[in-house]
């Protein structure tokens, strides 16, 4: 039988509530989806791309990246990271200890007169669900939009280095 005194009911909905505060927060949900739209996606501000702690993770654009201007916020988050070697992807590890639901902001600008002329996303850690790939597709102001984004799909589908 319980005891049914103020103090013991007291106990009980302390003990309780502390077990609560002691739960992590929840991870926040990072894309499941594998490519992007940066048109779209500029109004609806910077999408999370799910990565986990010694994993690699590579970004594909359709536009090149300007030499020197990727950025990470905070900064000392990734084991390594590197752009490829004609400027259309970047490859980021994040360190070991990259916990669940912590968050990196990354920018690239491109060099090509891309619209938009840069793209911002999270690199948000998940336990178990990090994105191996990820594809944006930009608007060159050439008016050659989609047809890249096609012949990048298109070329980049079948190449299975990464995966």
């Amino acid at each position: 039988m319980l005891p049914s005194s103020p103090g013991a009911v007291l106990v009980v909905a302390l003990l309780a509530g502390a077990a609560q505060a002691a739960e992590p927060p929840p991870v926040s949900l990072c894309a499941a989806t594998t490519r992007f739209d940066l048109a779209a996606e500029s109004s609806e501000g910077a999408p999370d791309v799910c990565v986990s702690a010694d994993e690699p993770t590579t970004f594909v654009f359709d536009s090149r990246v300007a030499v020197g201007t990727v950025e990470f916020q905070p900064e000392g988050r990734l084991a390594d990271w590197s752009p490829g070697k004609e400027g259309l992807s970047l490859n980021v590890i994040p360190k070991g200890d990259y916990l669940p639901g912590e968050r990196v902001k990354v920018t690239v600008r491109f060099a090509d007169g891309t619209v938009p002329a840069s793209a911002r996303f999270w690199l948000v850690g998940h336990a178990a669900k990090g994105t191996r790939r990820v594809e944006w597709a930009c608007t060159p102001m050439d008016g050659l939009g989609s047809g890249v984004s096609e012949n990048l799909s298109d070329a980049t589908r079948h190449d299975t280095r990464w995966e």
